[in-house]
């Protein structure tokens, strides 16, 4: 090709046992990157700017879907919603003789399983401004492993405690934290918590530590506490706090 042009990508709704639509209406998308439609499963994306390789601009396209994916999961509370990369159309803005467009096929399954089916009748709006940063990235990880069993409660919130502070010197990494990622100081404190000296020998972080269990209340809040800080972290706002009162309550 003289002049290569992306003209779009296309993922597809993977298909599981989890959650089914029906008849949902078309959903049509608009970013500051790209056009696109969600019909029948298929979701097109389609450049806004020129793109000469698929390479160029799938990063961008794989970090929207992904946003979507984490977001329904955050608000749904399980991996129910994901989509697989079908393609890419390319076409030639100076073709010679012969064929100007190219389909290029790449699949890659996304899909996680999971247990309980729903039905619904509309697609899951995507999140506005979904940043898939590193901390957000990690952070994901461990939750989604927690919601696969592969984590225990306690130790994937320490462990998203620890990235958090992990880059801060050690006196005073907390509180430093807490305002680097503008997280209210009260929330890590009790994150630290619940997740170092609470629960039983079995869930606790720290066996040895292990005194009291996380009553039910506890336990909720701190699978909200994870929850809330990737979404806060994916769309902060300039000035954007993350409160205790932005939680469920602890008792």
């Amino acid at each position: 090709m003289k002049d290569p042009h992306v003209v779009s990508l296309t993922y597809t709704i993977v298909d599981n046992d989890v959650l089914t639509f029906k008849d949902p209406p078309d959903f049509e998308i608009e970013t500051a990157e790209f056009h696109g439609l969600l019909s029948n499963g298929i979701l097109t994306l389609e450049p806004k700017n020129h793109y000469s390789s698929v390479a160029q601009i799938r990063p961008l396209a794989d970090d929207y879907v992904r946003g979507w994916e984490i977001d329904r999961a955050l608000r749904s509370g399980s991996l129910e919603f994901n989509f697989r990369f079908e393609g890419a159309q390319i076409v030639d803005r100076q073709p010679g003789p012969g064929k100007a467009f190219v389909d290029i096929l790449d699949v890659m399954t996304l899909v996680d399983s999971v247990d309980v089916k729903k039905s619904s009748t509309a697609y899951p709006a995507p999140p506005d401004n979904f940043q898939i940063t590193t901390e957000v990235e990690v952070l994901w990880k461990h939750y989604s492993r927690f919601l696969k069993g592969g984590e225990l409660l306690q130790s994937m919130a320490y462990s998203c405690l620890d990235l958090l502070e992990g880059r801060f010197a050690e006196r005073g990494k907390r509180r430093r934290a807490a305002n680097h990622y503008g997280i209210d100081f009260d929330v890590l404190k009790n994150l630290g918590e619940l997740t170092s000296n609470r629960g039983d020998p079995v869930t606790a972080r720290k066996p040895s530590k292990a005194r009291i269990p996380l009553s039910a209340s506890e336990s909720r809040w701190v699978k909200e506490a994870i929850k809330a800080i990737i979404k806060h972290l994916a769309t902060r706002q300039p000035g954007q706090i993350l409160k205790m009162s932005d939680l469920p309550p602890l008792t």
